[in-house]
């Protein structure tokens, strides 16, 4: 059977307690309007959620997301006819201001408006926007990376992260710490969600590492606070005769390629 994470009794307004363990709610208070909005600021695609509205004296509850409505309390004869794309509504659970969407999707991110109606026909409104995450399925992969590098050589790596929604945050730490110079670049799926391609070019010198260290490189990409993943990574830093010993001219000439673009980019820089 399907889970919800309440049972179908009808109960009043959740209090942020009750259902912090299920999203990361923030609570939208309108004092001047008196309407007490519980919505969450984000939820993940696929996870279902509530939306809780009250207002003292309210005579009629409805809920509009993005100013199209789907859902009013009480019901009426045109209640069934409201649907908006997004929003699936179990009205086996909801109750009043209370209203359990039993899935999300990309259609879902917008804006909700509570409209609270009193006894007195004063209308009151409060609104607040939820966002939804599409979290990556594995984690960040590293490319480009060799397994060792010539002391005074060039570290050029990248690191890839997603898709997901918005974009990861992707950071490259170096033995622990964080690399300021990293190239980032957004790259959208088509489908709503995003790769984030992270570029660091290093040069191995003394600073980085000493005599035939190893050294760790770690990728670290974080979408909110909903998901933390990274990859590691070791090479070794060698002075170039311990180079040339174990991968001989052919190497060379490869990292002294890598070296040569390093250069560049760094005296283009320095003209700009």
């Amino acid at each position: 059977s399907e889970w919800v994470p309440r049972n179908e009794q009808r109960w009043p307004l959740l209090v942020p307690e009750e259902v912090a363990h299920w999203n990361r709610w923030s609570l939208a208070e309108n004092q001047e309007e008196g309407v007490l909005l519980l919505v969450p600021g984000t939820v993940i695609r696929g996870s279902g959620f509530w939306l809780n509205c009250s207002s003292p004296g309210a005579h009629s509850i409805r809920w509009f997301k993005d100013e199209q409505e789907f859902y009013r309390y009480p019901p009426t004869s045109t209640t069934a006819n409201l649907s908006v794309p997004g929003v699936p509504v179990r009205s086996d659970l909801s109750d009043q201001g209370n209203v359990y969407v039993e899935q999300s999707d990309l259609d879902t991110e917008g804006t909700y408006t509570c409209k609270v109606k009193l006894s007195s026909f004063e209308t009151r409104i409060s609104e607040k926007r939820l966002q939804v995450y599409v979290l990556p399925e594995k984690a960040p992969e590293i490319q480009d990376l060799q397994s060792a590098y010539k002391l005074g050589g060039a570290i050029n790596a990248s690191c890839l992260s997603g898709p997901s929604r918005p974009a990861a945050i992707v950071t490259w730490h170096v033995d622990g710490l964080k690399v300021d110079a990293v190239e980032r670049r957004q790259i959208p799926t088509g489908h709503g969600t995003f790769y984030l391609l992270a570029r660091i070019l290093l040069v191995a010198k003394p600073n980085y590492a000493t005599d035939n260290r190893t050294l760790h490189l770690r990728c670290l990409a974080q979408v909110g606070s909903e998901y933390t993943d990274s990859s590691e990574r070791l090479v070794e830093i060698l002075h170039p005769q311990a180079w040339a010993g174990l991968y001989g001219s052919s190497s060379w000439v490869i990292e002294s390629h890598w070296t040569s673009m390093l250069l560049a980019v760094i005296l283009a820089a320095t003209r700009l």
